[in-house]
């Protein structure tokens, strides 16, 4: 049995760091109304089982990401989506993106093909660490149509370099995702078992990072680590884990796919072409679907 699934930071704003880094240079991406369309046209193209996706929030005073970009999956009617949902636990807004004030429990969508797949139950986790900015893990638990087998995902959005008072930190940084790592790897092992996992999301640290490799004991491996040669990313801070022990990670890889700006729908080329021309002084990266590339991984149970 072969299973596809998808880990997809689709950048929240229209802008991010091109490096990444404390003081680097702000890159300019198409508006998000222009990014959500191509996303949602990838992804039913894209022939994913399974999807996980970070940033999809309701920023307010900007996009809306889980009303109009959720509208648009819940109308291909392909994909069924776990969110976390509006407890108060986990929509306590924080200061993040500058001024403006974000419930990152809202950027978290678990999406499921179903035509394949029961959602059984689905949860959420809000992690330990103290910081400015609130981070979660989602958790949804699926059964296969076709036999039965229990499918779990757990999707997440791992801290950035900041201390509890948003101040830059790669120290705090590093101790906050150790500690998400511990917590995270203990639900796995409560709640997953040896059942199937998909572990996406966004870790925010690189490959050799020592909280990535927190959860790589036993049988929870990398998707890259899990496949049979070791596939080469390269940098990268996306990653899917997997079960080891039950697939075969036959597929790994980073999708390349541009936005092909010569097909913008009429009604939004306006404010596109407004967007271009106000901030041309900044690097474009308007072909891009968001400054990260997908994570695609194919598997086979074993």
């Amino acid at each position: 049995m072969k299973y596809t699934c998808i880990s997809f930071n689709i950048l929240g704003i229209d802008e991010a760091d091109v490096l990444g880094v404390e003081g680097s240079e702000t890159g300019l991406y198409a508006p998000s109304g222009v990014r959500a369309g191509y996303i949602a046209d990838f992804l039913e193209r894209s022939g994913a089982d399974i999807v996980g996706i970070q940033e999809a929030g309701s920023h307010h005073g900007l996009y809306d990401w889980q009303t109009n970009f959720g509208g648009m999956i819940e109308k291909s009617g392909r994909y069924g989506i776990v969110n976390i949902g509006n407890e108060p636990e986990y929509i306590r807004t924080t200061t993040t993106f500058a001024d403006k004030k974000v419930p990152l429990s809202a950027g978290l969508m678990i999406l499921y093909l179903k035509s394949r797949f029961e959602l059984a139950a689905s949860g959420a986790h809000r992690y330990s660490s103290k910081e400015s900015q609130e981070r979660y893990f989602q958790w949804a638990h699926l059964r296969d149509i076709a036999d039965g087998r229990s499918v779990f995902v757990t999707n997440t959005h791992w801290s950035i370099n900041r201390d509890e008072n948003g101040r830059f930190s790669p120290e705090a940084g590093a101790a906050n995702r150790t500690l998400q790592a511990e917590e995270l790897l203990d639900f796995w092992k409560k709640e997953v078992g040896d059942n199937i996992l998909f572990a996406t999301g966004d870790f925010n640290c690189p490959p050799a990072a020592e909280c990535l490799s927190l959860l790589e004991k036993d049988i929870y491996k990398r998707a890259e680590n899990a496949a049979r040669p070791n596939v080469e990313l390269g940098h990268h801070i996306d990653n899917i884990f997997v079960n080891s022990q039950l697939v075969n990670v036959t597929d790994c890889h980073f999708s390349k796919e541009k936005i092909d700006l010569s097909t913008l729908r009429p009604d939004l080329a306006p404010a596109y072409y407004w967007f271009m021309k106000e901030k041309q002084s900044a690097p474009h990266r308007f072909d891009r679907m968001s400054d990260h590339d997908p994570l695609i991984v194919t598997v086979e149970t074993l």
